[in-house]
């Protein structure tokens, strides 16, 4: 995909199950290899609006801005302009489909 095209991307922690398929659970806490992919991302195509995705065992809400503060380092370390794209956010998804979502600059 050319890189002008991402808008967005978003992060989540992930389950592997015992056969080694790997789910999008959005329920845990992000892991490290996933923050290098982050990183990786950011210097391939560039910073961009980036969504903390997480839909159950929400922990306490210091942790959840720890990760979007992770986030916003990232995106700095990364960032070549100040035409980057920084944003953040948090998206809940309930369990009767309502969504709500925490941005943050």
């Amino acid at each position: 995909m050319p890189p002008e095209r991402v808008t967005h991307v978003h992060i989540a922690r992930h389950y592997v199950e015992h056969d080694g398929i790997i789910i999008d659970t959005h329920g845990a806490d992000v892991i490290d290899p996933v923050w290098r992919l982050l990183q990786l991302t950011y210097e391939t195509i560039g910073v961009k609006t980036t969504l903390l995705e997480r839909d159950f065992n929400f922990p306490p809400t210091e942790m959840l801005l720890k990760e979007l503060e992770n986030i916003r380092h990232i995106q700095a370390t990364c960032s070549t302009d100040d035409t980057s794209d920084k944003r953040t956010s948090l998206t809940n998804s309930g369990r009767n489909g309502d969504k709500s979502q925490f941005v943050s600059t």
